[in-house]
């Protein structure tokens, strides 16, 4: 390790494992995700996150169970909502647009160009239209019966097996069903009902959900979104369904109209009907698509004149760069490093901007050991490393091969890489070595740890008022 420290534009380097990455998609992908599947994602994980904190507001129990999730719900929602942002301002599909009008050009130039890939744009418009028709939609019936709505999960389970069961099967199913039911969140699923069925209502025009439309479309603005929320009350926290009467939709069906079990009948039988059709139309796509984006990166790498990088797979990879700042917006810049003078700052006694007394008492008095840096010490740093989810935690290493520091996120600005990297505002956030160390050995009092490594760099240990 090396604490001997870094200045702008410090070369860098990244060895790690990100997991996953599309960079060579078609403009209609990068599309779908843009209007399609980040805002929904965005929207569901937000709406998740609400109905936990709303729960925990008047149980503390559960407001400490479920931290752990609302967190995780809300850092996939930076992601997805991030992401969609810069997928917009960044003007992603119309630059891949651009380059297919510029491949198009180079295929119409040369009779054996035309020959290997005369069709491959128009082929890929073909498929992701039909593919892509009813996309909004497409995407709520594939996502509604999940375990976030278990009662209604199991209602639909059973009406789309459809089947009959024996006295003894139907004992077997009960207790599977409540197996299934046991830890499930009443409230919570109310709420995730109500939020599908909203979505459903704002779906576009020629994308409406019959399902839906059936029971809510005579109503309109405040009358429909309380029709809503009596079906959603009805299934996650009615007195009519239980387990045995979702047990009881494998026997034999009653001739009597139940509108608390024939109406959430009707809707997972016409859900089963449209996810049905909505996979059908993927099935399809996947058939072809393998086969279309190969040619695709081929015949667009081959215009280029350049072996590209493979996508991200969570195999190991190496990313090179330089410290460096950037601006988010006219008039404002992040500069590279940030200091303990930063944190306290922003210090307001509440998590997560709570400042332990020691740090406060250890920067006041400036004793840094020899991790100092000026009158501070620095704790995270910005390079133009290249990283995606699963390289949190990689080291980052100076160009002798020495860590510098701990890469563990990514700017907000910088997301929607996973389509493609914006050398002005792809930043990887590190923390910085130093900071580290001195967290070990001066605020954790455990020396003992950095005295068993190798640290090279910097003067040797200061004392207290440098």
């Amino acid at each position: 390790m090396n604490i001997g420290g870094l200045k702008e534009d410090d070369f860098v380097f990244v060895m790690g494992y990100p997991g996953g990455t599309t960079r060579y998609r078609e403009s209609q992908s990068i599309e779908y995700a843009r209007d399609a599947n980040f805002p929904f994602l965005s929207s569901w994980l937000a709406a998740r996150s609400n109905a936990l904190r709303e729960i925990g507001k008047t149980d503390e129990d559960k407001r400490i169970k479920f931290q752990s999730e609302i967190a995780n719900f809300d850092n996939s929602f930076k992601v997805f909502d991030g992401g969609g942002r810069r997928l917009h301002q960044s003007d992603v599909v119309a630059k891949r647009q651009a380059q297919e009008t510029q491949f198009a050009s180079w295929v119409a130039a040369s009779p054996d160009r035309q020959k290997r890939y005369g069709t491959v744009l128009s082929d890929l418009a073909a498929a992701s239209a039909e593919s892509n028709k009813y996309a909004k939609r497409d995407i709520l019936v594939r996502r509604m019966g999940d375990a976030t709505t278990p009662m209604f999960r199991s209602i639909y389970m059973a009406v789309a097996d459809g089947k009959t069961l024996s006295d003894d099967q139907r004992t077997a199913k009960l207790a599977e069903i409540q197996k299934g039911l046991a830890d499930r969140e009443p409230a919570y699923e109310r709420e995730m009902i109500k939020f599908f069925l909203k979505a459903f209502a704002d779906l576009p025009e020629g994308q409406k959900f019959e399902g839906a439309e059936n029971l809510f479309k005579t109503f309109e603005g405040s009358g429909r979104r309380a029709a809503e929320e009596a079906f959603a009350e009805n299934v996650a926290q009615g007195s009519y369904w239980t387990a045995e009467t979702v047990a009881a939709l494998y026997g034999p069906q009653t001739m009597d109209f139940r509108p608390e079990r024939d109406n959430v009948r009707a809707f997972a039988t016409a859900l089963k009907q449209e996810k049905d059709a909505a996979n059908a139309r993927a099935a399809v796509f996947a058939g072809k698509i393998d086969r279309l984006r190969l040619l695709y990166q081929q015949g667009m790498a081959e215009m280029k004149g350049l072996t590209p990088y493979p996508d991200a797979n969570s195999t190991l990879r190496f990313s090179f760069g330089n410290i460096k700042g950037y601006a988010p917006r006219e008039a404002e810049y992040r500069t590279p490093f940030t200091t303990i003078k930063g944190m306290l700052e922003k210090d307001t006694g509440i998590n997560p901007f709570d400042v332990p007394q020691k740090l406060k008492d250890l920067q006041r008095t400036r004793d840094f050991g020899r991790y100092g840096q000026g009158d501070s010490i620095v704790v995270n740093f910005l390079s133009t490393t290249d990283i995606i989810g699963g390289n949190s935690g990689s080291p980052i290493l100076n160009g002798n091969g020495e860590q510098v520091g701990i890469c563990f996120d990514g700017n907000y600005e910088g997301l929607g890489n996973d389509f493609y990297y914006d050398p002005n505002m792809n930043r990887t956030i590190s923390v910085d070595i130093r900071f580290v160390l001195f967290v070990v050995e001066k605020f954790g009092d455990a020396k003992w740890v950095v005295d068993e490594m190798k640290v090279v760099g910097g003067a040797k240990t200061k004392a207290a008022g440098y």
